[in-house]
């Protein structure tokens, strides 16, 4: 299949033809703030159903870079919605781009006086889940703390048994294991972060938490 122009490509939703013909400064430059978001949207949801390893990387790196340079491109419309720049983040550490992943979802926890338990999360997975912690186990227990205060979830029992195993706790670690399973069963998850952009996209809240 060939295409005169990308306007072509996105319209047929031929996002593997999309990263293999084009660059993602070609998609900001043909599409409005919203409409490239969309596009990011419909790259991650194609990420997670694809089978293959490489066209999965591919996918998710194309949709990175185009939230990069709209980051740049469109500060205005960026920034008006914190979880944007938690988005991207969380992108970023799906691909092992760490120093990135911290970056940008640090960015949005300073921005909030009071940040909801999934932006937490995030900043916890992204400050720790890497080769070279940002956070240290310290940071990581005052910060679940502070949200399980807020609300308790899966994600967060999963959390602090965690916690509870590494420090010897074996009481708690059992306890918290078992709120986990309860919750589970419940299915109380932590909510995912989607972009006000994209989040008319029925799929994309599937994503991980």
């Amino acid at each position: 299949m060939t295409y005169k122009q990308i306007e072509d490509v996105v319209k047929a939703k031929d996002w593997e033809f999309l990263i293999k013909h084009y660059l993602p400064l070609n998609v900001v430059e043909h599409h409005s703030f919203k409409e490239s978001m969309l596009i990011v949207g419909h790259l991650v949801i194609q990420a997670m159903d694809v089978r293959t390893e490489e066209i999965t990387e591919f996918l998710s790196d194309f949709a990175i870079n185009v939230m990069i340079i709209l980051r740049a491109e469109h500060p205005k419309e960026w920034f008006a919605d914190w979880k944007n720049d938690a988005f991207l983040g969380a992108k970023c550490m799906s691909v092992f781009r760490h120093a990135e992943a911290f970056l940008y979802v640090k960015n949005a926890f300073l921005s909030l006086e009071d940040p909801p338990t999934s932006l937490i999360y995030a900043y916890i997975a992204a400050g720790r889940h890497c080769p070279s912690p940002y956070l240290s186990d310290e940071e990581e227990e005052e910060l679940s703390l502070k949200a399980i205060k807020k609300e308790i979830t899966y994600e967060w029992a999963l959390k602090m048994a965690k916690i509870a195993y590494f420090k010897g706790d074996k009481t708690m670690d059992q306890y918290w294991e078992k709120q986990a399973e309860e919750l589970e069963r419940k299915n109380i998850h932590t909510a995912a972060i989607v972009p006000n952009a994209i989040k008319e996209l029925s799929n994309i809240k599937n994503m991980e938490k």
